[in-house]
């Protein structure tokens, strides 16, 4: 049975705006961007990759239990194919028009080839001196397609564990993986945050963040037994409640320890607390009517926005270096600017490139 949650879209383009906003923000650089109210979310809006991460884990488990349960042990080949055409022709366009255009001396660079074959084996993430070296963004697609095929390896031993199971050996190995990061790949380098980020944000640092949309689908498959008919679990206003919490604990102990790759604890423990923030905030997309429905302009704009996120999140890197070297921009025009741009080419991509090839491997 085909099941289709609606909100999931508005959250995608809430994720990827965050991390567009974000990156005009650095890349200005806006200093004088808010420091206080709801805009300060944009301050982190590379938690929007993080968000994305959980979102992956609850889509990525709906869509294998749908194959396993229409093909049983013959899935593998046709959830291969989709996500492989669902990911690569627009990450490689987009990679494509970024070396011509924001970095074409990649093209002198002796490891050039090496670099280009990491990206096209979606390995590029694993070697520090090819992760952002082709459209910045494109480390986590790496993250996402490694994910992508350690599930279809281990799909049918998770769906005979407990959920819960499930989520705490994720976040088990994060924690391992974070720990190893800091204190023995990395040791005394709270300096060198880069080297950091690079090694915590490699598959086993993410899997927790990727467990709780997995642990949040498989109960939702199953949502007579873990969530029964008229039971408070269903409530969103309980998952809303829920997120908002989480959110402002998440917000109070980052803005505490705002140097974020210094602290032992927040490398280890911090994204955890933010991937259980975005699970409660999946709950209450997935338990809310479908705003859909509401028929409002804003909420059909924003729902659309999320089909074309993906292509949001692709190109925004590509558009803002391209701006930034045509010509001086204020903050606001430079945000402005790049918003149009980024949202009309990934309205274009996805119509007539993405879209295309989706239906031809269904």
């Amino acid at each position: 049975m085909k099941i289709y949650f609606d909100n999931l879209n508005i959250l995608r383009a809430f994720a990827a705006l965050s991390v567009l906003v974000y990156h005009v923000i650095e890349i200005y650089p806006w200093k004088d961007f808010p420091v206080e109210g709801p805009l300060l979310w944009f301050r982190i809006g590379w938690l929007g990759v993080d968000l994305f991460f959980v979102i992956s884990g609850f889509v990525i488990t709906l869509t294998l239990s749908q194959l396993f349960e229409q093909q049983g042990d013959k899935f593998h080949e046709t959830y291969f194919r989709r996500r492989l055409a669902r990911i690569a022709p627009l990450y490689l366009l987009t990679g494509f028009f970024f070396i011509l255009f924001c970095a074409p001396t990649l093209l002198k660079d002796p490891g050039f080839y090496k670099n280009l074959g990491s990206h096209l084996l979606f390995v590029h993430n694993l070697n520090i001196n090819t992760h952002g070296a082709i459209n910045g963004p494109n480390w986590s697609v790496g993250v996402e397609m490694q994910f992508y095929l350690l599930m279809m390896i281990i799909f049918k031993v998770l769906a005979r564990l407990h959920p819960l199971l499930v989520l705490l050996g994720c976040i088990t190995i994060s924690w391992i993986w974070r720990t190893l990061v800091f204190f023995a790949f990395c040791p005394g380098s709270s300096g060198d945050a880069y080297s950091i980020f690079f090694l915590s944000t490699q598959l086993p640092g993410c899997l927790d963040e990727f467990g709780f949309g997995i642990c949040l689908c498989r109960m939702m498959v199953n949502k007579d037994r873990f969530f029964p008919a008229g039971s408070i679990y269903r409530n969103p206003w309980l998952w809303l409640v829920g997120a908002g919490f989480l959110a402002w604990l998440s917000f109070a102990i980052y803005w505490r320890w705002a140097v974020y790759w210094e602290f032992w604890w927040m490398v280890i423990f911090w994204k955890t607390l933010a991937g259980m923030t975005f699970f409660f905030l999946l709950g209450t997309a997935i338990w809310s009517i479908s705003l859909m429905k509401l028929n409002k302009p804003i909420f059909s704009s924003l729902w659309y926005l999320g089909e074309i996120s993906y292509g949001i999140y692709l190109w925004h890197r590509l558009v803002i270096s391209s701006l930034v070297q045509v010509k001086t921009f204020t903050a606001q025009e430079l945000l402005g600017w790049t918003l149009f741009f980024t949202i009309a080419l990934s309205a274009f991509s996805w119509h007539f490139v993405e879209k295309p090839l989706i239906r031809q491997f269904r």
